[in-house]
């Protein structure tokens, strides 16, 4: 951020428990996180950020919980719960400076006054926060606004600093100067106070295009306003596209004619407005809050009464200048200087402000035991880990059941392991980091690799996220200690955002990352309509047809498999598979005895942890179809399926999954992963194909010690390297 720094701060940023942070947050309060998140990294300091799983950002995050299918009441009281008890500890385990609140319930996860200064930055009206946080008597506590129109509708409270104006990144933001499109645009949060519906009775009257993204969170009266309010509006030039991401959003924003705010509460800042004036394109928006200090009427965009008024003017947008937009969000609107003053109100609070304790005289706090690193050469050494195995795989938000012991183990049982060289990374008594590899021999070289090869069609290392820059750096350092015991260094089927792309693996020999598998993946919009947005309509059709074919032959039951029935459902899974299967396992599908017996310890050993799905579909209680795949943190994944092929042509097997898809997205899930593999089926399912990367470092052949070859006595080499 080019800031001149005078101390290093550790600041812990909380955002609410139900909001993802990150670049492509939905949330205004979440993005300005990001931000802030990104400028503290850049000037140096140490950013933990508190939010909930699938949460990203460039410090250390800290997920405290996932978000839960249904949000209400209860949700959110079990939710406010861990949120506060995760403060807790993470103010336990490091050294903070300064915690900075961003939720609207931010209150609830105060900690016990002391000389730790807080900060809570309020993003929404002040009428919305209960009455006694203006009240507090809490000489630790300060408050911040987002906008000179937010401050002055706050209570008086001597413990309001100056407000701080919300920015954008104007770097990200490029304006289409000289040719916009047709259609107008509204972002954001789907849910009444936005009051999206009058926008598109506005383009109706002005008969302009209109494209409206957003994303409808799992509260009912979201849902019921998007089911009732919004969708009937919906036609040929008045569309719903969902969630975008960052990418995207800036496409849009500067192709649009214009962007619409019909906001119904008042708003305290708007980076919609802002990203559309960086934009270069003029915004319509009703007269609420802080919209009309940000919207400069007649040379950056409207302000209007109603709908009405705002019809009218998406006629007159021609009459307004992009340059003239884009100016004034470089002159007001930087998310650069937001983020300096965020640094500098941190650094007065921590080091000068005279109501607080001075930072020198603070009790200290008993400094966090130091990172140790065991290396383990055992399988029953590994295997006594389980229980913190297991413990660290739940706190690992992007982990896959790839990662979990019950995986791991039961690959070593079945394929053999000569050379175990796992890391077990621990802070105290904790395990806070587990990197599984091995070592194997392949012509005549050394190989490090992970545990999995071959089956698993995602391999990682697990890193508690609140420790994931220790912890990639004792990987990265044993890597290099333990040089002379490998040759090479092969990472396979990686994610983009995998720890081990963070490691350097050093400047000798030769390096290469490449894209290793195509693994499609099918994306769900959190809506009541996931299913039928995210598949094509000819293959609903299709479905609907198999299905009153079957329901012809008689009744049909769709059956999930527990612990009680597990083994049954599978020996069915292993039969219908051998009549004809829709997908493949690895390594030759079921013919292979070694992959067979691993899934079939596999299968009871998931159902145990709640990951097994399991399930059969049944016609006049005959077995036609399975499905077997894993559900987990919101993502199905997909392994096989079978069918009865004197069923062929009525399609179960196509069936079953969909029923699988259907109970899947009740619970939550985001995204069914179809694995590797570019199978035409998948992509009639609109999974859209998603890649993971290979990464190997190969010493030079003079930096090699001399060893004599030894033959390894498993087939380690059938599956890894291959």
């Amino acid at each position: 951020m080019g800031m001149v720094r005078s101390v290093q701060l550790t600041i812990l940023n909380v955002a609410h428990p139900f909001a993802p942070v990150g670049v492509d947050a939905v949330g205004g309060a979440e993005q300005v996180i990001s931000m802030i998140d990104e400028g503290l990294v850049h000037a140096g300091h140490r950013s933990i950020v508190l939010a909930c799983e699938g949460s990203k950002c460039r410090g250390e995050l800290f997920a405290s919980h996932r978000e839960p299918a249904q949000l209400g009441e209860l949700a959110l009281r079990a939710a406010q719960r861990a949120h506060a008890a995760s403060v807790q500890r993470v103010l336990r385990d490091h050294q903070v400076d300064l915690v900075h609140f961003h939720g609207l319930d931010f209150d609830r996860f105060l900690p016990a006054q002391s000389a730790l200064p807080l900060l809570a930055t309020l993003h929404q009206p002040p009428d919305w926060y209960r009455p006694e946080v203006f009240r507090l008597e809490r000489e630790d506590l300060f408050l911040q606004c987002v906008s000179a129109s937010q401050h002055s509708r706050c209570p008086a409270s001597k413990r309001l600093l100056e407000a701080n104006p919300n920015g954008v990144p104007l770097d990200q933001l490029r304006p289409n100067l000289d040719k916009k499109s047709n259609f107008a645009l509204m972002l954001g949060r789907i849910c009444p106070e936005k009051g999206f519906d009058q926008g598109l009775v506005a383009a109706q009257r002005a008969d302009v295009p209109l494209v409206l993204a957003g994303r409808v969170f799992a509260y009912p009266d979201h849902q019921r306003y998007f089911e009732k309010e919004l969708a009937p509006l919906f036609d040929e030039m008045r569309t719903f596209i969902g969630p975008i991401g960052m990418q995207r959003k800036r496409l849009l924003l500067a192709a649009a004619r214009c962007v619409l705010i019909p906001s119904l509460a008042p708003e305290m800042s708007s980076l919609v407005a802002m990203e559309a004036l960086a934009s270069g394109t003029p915004v319509i928006a009703f007269r609420t809050g802080a919209l009309a200090d940000l919207i400069e009427h007649g040379s950056t965009g409207f302000l209007v009464e109603d709908s009405e008024e705002m019809a009218d003017a998406l006629q007159r947008v021609h009459e307004l200048s992009p340059r003239h937009c884009r100016q004034a969000a470089e002159e007001q609107f930087s998310a650069r200087d937001m983020v300096q003053r965020y640094i500098a109100t941190y650094e007065r609070i921590c080091t000068t402000e005279p109501c607080l304790v001075p930072k020198t005289a603070r009790p200290a706090r008993p400094a966090a035991p130091p990172l140790r690193v065991h290396e383990i050469t055992r399988v029953d050494v590994l295997e006594s880990l389980k229980p913190a195995w297991s413990e660290l795989y739940e706190r690992c938000p992007t982990a896959t059941p790839c990662q979990s012991p019950e995986w791991l183990l039961a690959w070593c049982r079945h394929f053999g392991v000569r050379d175990l060289k796992t890391l077990a990374v621990f802070r105290g008594p904790e395990l806070v980091g587990l990197a599984p590899f091995l070592i194997y021999e392949h012509r005549g070289s050394r190989v490090l690799t992970q545990l999995g090869s071959g089956v698993s069609d995602y391999q990682d290392v697990l890193l508690r996220p609140d420790e994931l820059i220790c912890t990639v750096r004792a990987v990265q350092h044993w890597l290099h200690a333990r040089r002379g015991a490998w040759d090479v260094c092969d990472l396979e089927q990686l994610s983009v955002e995998s720890p081990l792309m963070r490691v350097e693996l050093g400047s000798r020999g030769s390096t290469s990352t490449c894209l290793h598998h195509a693994c499609p993946v099918l994306r769900l919009r959190s809506s009541p309509t996931a299913f039928a947005d995210a598949v094509p309509s000819p293959l609903r059709k299709n479905l609907r047809y198999a299905r009153r074919m079957l329901e012809r032959l008689g009744p049909l039951r769709f059956e999930t498999a527990d612990a009680s029935n597990v083994d049954v459902m599978f020996r069915s899974l292993i039969e219908l598979h051998g009549g004809r299967g829709e997908s493949e396992l690895r390594s030759g599908g079921l013919a292979d005895a070694k992959l067979v017996a691993f899934h079939r310890e596999l299968a009871p050993a998931l159902a145990r942890r709640g990951v097994l799905r399991l399930h059969a579909l049944r016609s006049n209680e005959r077995v036609i179809a399975a499905f077997y795949g894993f559900l987990d943190k919101r993502r199905l994944y997909y392994c096989l399926s079978g069918f009865d092929p004197e069923f062929a042509r009525m399609s179960p097997g196509a069936v079953v999954l969909e029923r699988a898809i259907q109970a899947a997205i009740h619970t939550g899930a985001g995204a069914i992963e179809f694995l590797r593999g570019q199978e035409l089926h998948k992509h009639a399912w609109g999974a859209e194909d998603s890649f993971t990367l290979r990464r190997t470092w190969v010493q030079p052949a003079s930096a090699r010690p001399h060893h004599p070859r030894r033959r390894t006595t498993q087939e380690v080499g059938d599956h890894v390297g291959t």
